[in-house]
């Protein structure tokens, strides 16, 4: 017993050592050298907050881990902690000394440089801080998702190579800008555009108003762009209801048109799946469904598709039109999908 526990301190004093010179060489690996440039000749910190991180110039790096954004975000001076050149105010802090729109400092961009950085065997890097004139307001446009681009001709139109313009002016000629809208950009598949908003958080919708109010507590506004999820809907086509008191009557959809959307149904039915902005495919394809049946030795015209819904517990057929698909189909934002019933009605021929 004596030797098996000497035989485990013995290990034990080998391996600890091992494990801590280990841990010390990946983080020294893993060191990156942080540089806070200001970017300007007559910018400078204020005496406070170079005593409060003992610094002793403003030339200032710091060695960290570049892979911990928000270690790496939090060495960032605040506007207070700086001594503005005349006439100037911070718009902002990049990653590259132009500035550049598309360059601006978060943590998408940030981890788009040290994989490029480590690519390269380089361990430096920095953000630089961007200077506009002191009355001017910085607005800059994040798309929020990889796959969302500006269209060639919103591009074109601002001489722009990528997808994040910049708009710089008074908060009035902010407001007033040519902004992105729906129709500048090309929407990533499945995805829905849910607007602008000026905060990550996506809670502060972007007008005028809040534009002016933000730009008295900063010149650097960035806004987003919110995405949610296009909402399917599976529209299930009946060629009858049955709770409907109408002269009603129902033909057996052919098994071509039944193998084209569902052929897992019923005989007088299908299924079909679009989005809920889709409603033109719907109507093409009812379009393409028989207008004339007969059925137990009597003929029928097709009257009219409706939509089917209950109000007050009871079954209500609508009439089928944009309105009330829209309406019918209008769910909680945290859902993807939904359902709706279209239904067929009938007159005898003759009546």
């Amino acid at each position: 017993m004596k030797k098996t526990m000497l035989k485990t301190i013995f290990a034990f004093s080998i391996l600890v050592p091992c494990l801590i010179l280990f841990s010390a060489c990946s983080l020294k690996l893993n060191q990156f050298h942080f540089r806070v440039n200001l970017n300007h000749p007559d910018a400078n910190y204020t005496q406070a907050y170079l005593d409060a991180h003992n610094f002793s110039s403003k030339n200032i790096v710091y060695i960290l881990n570049p892979d911990r954004y928000d270690n790496v975000a939090e060495k960032l001076p605040a506007k207070g902690d700086l001594i503005m050149p005349e006439g100037k105010t911070l718009g902002g802090w990049y990653l590259d000394e132009e500035c550049s729109a598309d360059k601006y400092f978060n943590e998408k961009n940030w981890k788009a440089l040290v994989a490029e950085k480590k690519a390269q065997g380089s361990k430096n890097g920095g953000a630089y801080a961007y200077w506009i004139d002191e009355t001017d307001v910085s607005l800059s446009f994040d798309l929020n998702n990889e796959n969302a681009t500006l269209k060639d001709e919103y591009k074109n139109e601002l001489s722009i190579d990528h997808n994040n313009p910049r708009f710089v002016g008074t908060a009035e000629e902010v407001a007033g800008a040519n902004l992105p809208e729906l129709a500048d950009i090309n929407v990533p598949e499945g995805k829905e555009f849910a607007g602008w908003y000026l905060n990550e958080d996506l809670t502060i919708t972007l007008n005028p108003t809040t534009i002016a109010n933000m730009a008295t507590q900063s010149a650097d506004l960035r806004v987003y762009a919110k995405w949610v999820n296009r909402l399917e809907v599976s529209a299930i086509i009946f060629t009858a209801p049955d709770e409907s008191e109408e002269p009603l009557a129902s033909f057996v959809f052919s098994e071509s048109i039944r193998a084209e959307y569902d052929d897992d149904i019923y005989a007088d039915s299908i299924s079909y799946s679009v989005y809920r902005d889709e409603f033109a495919k719907v109507q093409t394809l009812l379009s393409t469904l028989p207008t004339e049946i007969e059925t137990n030795g009597a003929a029928y015209t097709f009257d009219a598709w409706k939509i089917a819904t209950w109000r007050d517990g009871s079954p209500v057929l609508l009439d089928f039109n944009e309105t009330n698909w829209l309406e019918e189909t209008d769910v909680s934002a945290s859902q993807s999908f939904t359902s709706i019933w279209i239904y067929a009605t009938w007159t005898p021929v003759g009546a």
